[in-house]
């Protein structure tokens, strides 16, 4: 994803650069930002869930300990 990015970007600089030889102002990079923005969302999305996930595995795993020792300590008495 992030090379098809390297690879648009590099695309928008060579055709802004032909536009602007041809004095035409066309924005190229306006897609190669846009895709940048998305990327860059779509990483703290990807990462939000990545913690949410890491959370919940967490969190059955103190229920599974706490559950454990409830009753070991049930058995102990």
């Amino acid at each position: 994803m992030i090379m098809r990015f390297k690879y648009k970007l590099i695309d928008g600089i060579s055709h802004e650069m032909k536009c602007m030889k041809e004095k035409k102002f066309v924005h190229a990079l306006y897609s190669a930002e846009v895709e940048l923005i998305l990327l860059i969302h779509r990483h703290l999305v990807i990462t939000q869930y990545i913690d949410l996930m890491i959370q919940a595995i967490y969190r059955d795993m103190l229920c599974s300990y706490l559950i454990i020792d409830t009753l070991m300590q049930k058995n102990k008495l």
